[in-house]
């Protein structure tokens, strides 16, 4: 293990996500203006910039199908706001206050400063399981990762109380094993595309299930 990579990712991941973890801590993310988000991204952009410095691009696994399917999914990612409406009703009950849960709200800022979130979740899988844990087996870096996924999502409850978080808590282990094996062996496109999925699945959900719009 990489003692300095890992003090490295933990100033950056602690850096980044201060002032994120500020505003949903005490005023929450549902109605963050256009500006706010669009700071915050900037934040995630660098950091994402810090972490892929020294990286080798070459390793991730890249095709034609891969492309379209993640090209698909980000199109989707940025229309939601537009096509909910269409398919289903604004899920207002869950989203009474105090109700931190602002990616169902399917908000364009909110969706906007999630996208530049989940990238940077990424990268920081990437990192982790290539540097940080550089030396350690493949079935080492699998447990290890889990184990730190499940943590971090457990300590995201302190900030937005829900079951929802909970659940997505206990799904963090299967996931945990997934993604770590899929980004050791290059396919870190295909995890983004199932986080972002997974986003766009659980928002789509609460606004085409009518007991959420009472």
């Amino acid at each position: 293990m990489d003692w300095n990579a890992f003090l490295y990712l933990l100033l950056v991941i602690c850096a980044t996500y201060a002032p994120y973890k500020f505003l949903q801590r005490t005023g929450g993310l549902l109605h963050i203006s256009a500006k706010r988000a669009t700071i915050l991204a900037v934040i995630f952009f660098t950091s994402i910039l810090l972490l892929l410095r020294s990286f080798n691009f070459s390793s991730i696994e890249t095709n034609l199908y891969i492309f379209t399917l993640l090209g698909l999914l980000v199109t989707l990612w940025f229309l939601a706001p537009r096509l909910l409406p269409f398919i289903g009703v604004y899920p207002r009950k869950i989203l009474e206050p105090p109700s931190k849960l602002a990616i169902i709200s399917a908000h364009p800022p909110v969706l906007f400063l999630k996208f530049f979130e989940v990238i940077f979740q990424e990268v920081f899988f990437l990192y982790l399981l290539s540097v940080v844990f550089d030396g350690f087996s493949l079935a080492d870096r699998i447990i290890w990762f889990t184990i730190i996924n499940v943590l971090i999502h457990a300590i995201n409850i302190i900030f937005v109380r829900h079951i929802i978080v909970l659940w997505i808590t206990i799904l963090s282990i299967p996931m945990g094993i997934l993604f770590s094996y899929l980004i050791l062996h290059g396919y870190i496109l295909v995890t983004v595309m199932i986080h972002l999925g997974f986003y766009l699945a659980l928002t789509t959900y609460f606004w085409t299930n009518k007991r959420y719009s009472a």
